[in-house]
């Protein structure tokens, strides 16, 4: 199987807003080929600070930090994690 990252994040990090949404990506880290993310679970450490759909959609619901895991369905071994920090809302942007 193939080792698997997930894309947007930086320094193992991503950064949501109250209210925002993010699409993650997973694809070979040796590479960086997109993989189906159909293939895989997603778990959130905490769905009140961020929850995340069957295909890989994070929303931010309150402000914190929580752990995101995509592990493989068929391989438990492969898998990856990403922290999400949300911060105010999206209309604080300003």
């Amino acid at each position: 199987m193939k080792n698997v990252k997930i894309l947007e994040k930086v320094e193992n990090r991503c950064v949501l807003h109250i209210g925002d949404s993010l699409q993650l990506t997973l694809v070979d880290s040796n590479d960086n080929t997109k993989i189906n993310s159909w293939n895989f679970n997603y778990i959130s450490s905490n769905g009140k600070i961020a929850n995340i759909s069957s295909n890989g959609m994070v929303y931010g619901n309150s402000e914190g930090e929580c752990v995101i895991k995509a592990i493989n369905k068929n391989d438990p071994n492969v898998y990856d994690i990403v922290t999400i920090k949300v911060i105010g809302g999206i209309y604080d942007r300003v």
